[in-house]
Parts: C-alpha cells; structure tokens; sequence
C-alpha cells in the first residue's frame, strides 16, 4: 500500500495561509494534516506531491534531499581530494 498526500484545485480557499506551505502542512490542533496521516499509517510509505510554486521552496527543506554528510566526507577523503582536519556542529539555524 502506498499514500499520496495532494492539494486539489481548491487549496486557494486557504489563502493566506498557504501561500509558502501546502495544506496539509498546516496545523489541525498539535499536528499537521500529513503528520496525523503518517502517525495513522507508521509502516506504510508516504509521497508528497505540491502544487509548482512551492516545488523549490519545499526541496531546500525536504531531509531526505539531503546526503548523509559523513558519507560525502569519507567519499572524498577516499578519492584523495581532501582531508579531514575539524568536525563542526551547527548550533542553530537563521531563516530570513
């Protein structure tokens, strides 16, 4: 079994509220529409289609676009382009 989580043509009725978030990221209570969606059905995956406009948005903060970043390092420290001389840790984000 396989769930896809859409907007239909009528997400404008949400407007303001969606103009940088699809629908069902908006809360219902202390969750999201998907986030209720997902707990209902743990074991089953879950796509996600967005309407065009929010396409680029939602790819910069999607987490399963990024690479695991110690892979990527012993990558290119075994192909001899680099070497590992620090580890750093983020310690926050800034979004403006």
């Amino acid at each position: 079994m396989h769930i896809c989580i859409f907007e239909d043509q009528y997400f404008s009725n949400f407007y303001p509220l969606v103009y940088f978030r699809p629908v069902y990221d908006l809360r219902c209570g202390g969750l999201s529409l998907r986030k209720k969606i997902e707990a209902l059905f743990p074991r089953i995956k879950t796509t996600l289609l967005v309407r065009h406009e929010l396409s680029e948005l939602l790819a910069e903060e999607a987490p399963g676009a990024y690479k695991d970043v110690d892979e990527v390092v012993m990558s290119v420290k075994a192909a001899g382009l680099s070497d590992i001389v620090a580890r750093l840790v983020p310690m926050g984000v800034v979004k403006g």
